[in-house]
């Protein structure tokens, strides 16, 4: 989770720690409480017939509903649109009002091979920002990154 020197200081932290961090802030809500995982899919997909994107959603404690994104394509950013379908209600709902989005990815971290001396640069943190919700809206998520996407659902 972290580079430490001789005397056990910790120097940095590594990619890891910062993708521990987005999930434990912020996809799942830090408190005691339950959360409810649900099935998400995706179909971005590479010529070969490869998901290059896989999604996992959470509606959480404080009402929100959370939902990760991992853009495994090292190369390329993907533009996705968001729907949460209720199957028994045959009905959709999308984010409404204020998505927070908290990204972490190549942009933010960067490992510089060098034996021992080998660094991050860039070395985090994660990039928050606030976009809207709605249908139709479409979100980016950069090459090789995990994505948070957080708020409230409407019609």
């Amino acid at each position: 989770m972290f580079l430490v020197d001789q005397d056990f200081q910790i120097t940095s932290y590594t990619a890891s720690y910062f993708a521990a961090q987005l999930i434990n802030q912020e996809w799942v809500q830090p408190v005691d409480q339950a959360h409810r995982i649900f099935r998400a899919s995706s179909d971005a997909r590479d010529a070969f017939g490869n998901l290059l994107v896989t999604a996992y959603v959470v509606a959480r404690p404080d009402a929100q509903w959370s939902l990760m994104l991992v853009n495994k394509d090292r190369e390329r950013a993907h533009a996705i649109t968001v729907r949460f379908t209720d199957a028994e209600r045959k009905s959709e709902q999308y984010f409404s009002g204020d998505v927070a989005r908290i990204t972490f990815g190549a942009e933010e971290y960067q490992w510089r091979p060098n034996g021992t001396d080998g660094r991050a640069e860039p070395d985090g943190p994660q990039v928050k920002s606030t976009v809207r919700g709605g249908q139709g809206m479409v979100y980016s998520l950069p090459p090789a990154s995990i994505t948070v996407l957080r708020g409230r659902l409407g019609s």
